[in-house]
């Protein structure tokens, strides 16, 4: 797993078709998966929960953006 799968997984889950943002995008997720490492220890892009985890804190950010 990499953060251009998660970049897959965000977009069609936030229902985005266009490129335009894929770069601000990976930097949101890079940034998520950082935070959550920090606060409940490292862990592998391919644990499930930690997935959504990063998902659902990229999606509050660009939803707040």
């Amino acid at each position: 797993m990499t953060i251009d799968d998660l970049l897959v997984k965000f977009k069609s889950l936030e229902k985005i078709d266009h490129n335009s943002e894929d770069e601000y995008l990976k930097q949101l997720l890079k940034m998520s998966y950082e935070r959550i490492k920090n606060q409940c220890g490292v862990f592998e892009l391919e644990n499930l929960i930690g997935q959504e985890l990063i998902l659902i804190r990229a999606s509050y950010s660009f939803l707040c953006t």
